[in-house]
């Protein structure tokens, strides 16, 4: 059975040396992984999704403008089949 005093020793222990080691290292050290960590976990994530969110706009806009193409292209070729004015319709 472990004795409740060793047991607070040992976690007295670690938590000196943390302490030991962030002024060692020193608090800059610290504050910079902690913002690694942050960005990593936050910023990565966020970015991913607003760049997911931008390509399927710009693949939205492709589409339109494609099907605007066609559909334009289809109106004027039938119209020139049809040995019709074309002057006022928008060609291609």
């Amino acid at each position: 059975m472990l004795d409740t005093g060793a047991v607070a020793a040992v976690g007295e222990c670690i938590i000196h040396l943390l302490i030991v080691l962030i002024h060692q290292r020193g608090l800059l050290m610290v504050i910079i992984i902690v913002a690694l960590i942050a960005v990593f976990d936050v910023v990565f994530p966020y970015l991913f999704q607003k760049n997911k969110e931008l390509n399927l706009k710009i693949a939205e806009q492709k589409r339109e403008a494609y099907a605007n193409f066609l559909n334009n292209f289809t109106e004027v070729a039938v119209a020139v089949m049809h040995d019709e004015d074309i002057s006022g319709k928008k060609q291609t």
